[in-house]
C-alpha cells in the first residue's frame, strides 16, 4: 500500500482466537476432533517466539529453531514455514532490531493453518 501510494490506511487489528489460542477460521471446520486438539500448537510456538523477542532475545535463528521444536511435538504436523520477518519488508531477519512479525503455516492432515503475531521489540510481556 505504501510503496504503490494507494491512499489506503492499513490498521492492525488483533486476531480473534478460540479460547485455546487457535485463530478463528473457517478452515478449522476441516480439522478432525484429534487434529483440532493439536492445532493450538501453532499459536503456542508463535507466542513462544514472540515472547522471546519481547524478553530481549535478538537471534532470530535460535528463536525460530526453538519454536519449531514446539510444533515438532506432533511429528505428523508438517511445517510449511516458520519465519521471523521485518514488519515492513516481510524479509526474514537474522538479528532482530526493529518491529517484526512471527509468521507460520502448518498442515494438520489436509488442513493448512496460518497464524502470525506482530512484535514490537520494546514491548514487555
Amino acid at each position: 500500500v505504501e510503496d504503490l501510494n494507494m491512499g489506503i490506511e492499513m490498521i492492525e487489528m488483533p486476531i480473534v482466537r478460540e479460547s485455546d489460542g487457535l485463530a478463528m477460521s473457517s478452515r478449522n471446520a476441516y480439522l478432525s476432533v484429534e487434529e483440532r486438539k493439536k492445532a493450538p500448537i501453532l499459536h503456542e510456538a508463535i507466542k513462544y517466539a514472540a515472547d522471546q523477542v519481547r524478553n530481549g532475545r535478538r537471534d532470530a535463528f535460535k528463536i525460530k529453531r526453538e519454536a519449531i521444536q514446539i510444533i515438532r511435538k506432533y511429528p505428523e504436523i508438517k511445517i510449511q514455514y516458520f519465519e521471523i520477518v521485518d514488519e515492513k519488508s516481510l524479509v526474514p531477519v537474522s538479528k532482530i532490531s526493529s518491529k517484526v512479525i512471527v509468521a507460520a503455516a502448518i498442515f494438520i492432515g489436509k488442513t493448512r493453518l496460518i497464524d502470525n503475531e506482530i512484535v514490537n521489540i520494546g514491548d514487555k510481556i
